[in-house]
């Protein structure tokens, strides 16, 4: 898990992209073209277009949806690769969490085995004469 988490952190404090040549615009979809996000030469968001079915939809979902397609178009705009954007689209400080809690439960779970094995111990000693 440490591993993990310093992976996590060398994420979050990697360098930006390198400048150079970029695109004008840049497009990023998601949910199978369903949402579709375009990002202007400024940087800023210039379209989102969402399907109506997109709207049923959980509302956390959907925005982590929309936060997919408009991370994309940034990638595309500034020329970075797809891992790069995936990267991006990490909400990074909700995996912390979740890497966070799974290792309070591996923890708590080697715990209970310790004290298992413990107990288990302590009987066998109170057997042996």
């Amino acid at each position: 898990m440490s591993g993990t988490r310093a992976e996590l952190d060398r994420l979050r404090s990697a360098p930006p992209p390198a400048d150079g040549p970029q695109p004008a615009t840049g497009v990023g979809k998601a949910l199978d073209g369903r949402i579709e996000a375009e990002m202007g030469a400024d940087g800023k968001l210039t379209r989102l277009v969402l399907d109506p079915a997109v709207m049923r939809m959980d509302e956390k979902m959907l925005a982590r949806e929309i936060i997919t397609a408009v991370n994309t178009a940034w990638a595309a705009r500034t020329g970075v690769d797809d891992a790069t954007a995936a990267v991006a689209a990490i909400d990074q400080q909700a995996l912390g969490e979740r890497l966070t809690e799974l290792q309070d439960q591996g923890l708590a779970a080697m715990k209970r085995y310790t004290d298992g094995i413990q107990n288990l111990l302590d009987r066998l000693e109170r057997r042996v004469p």
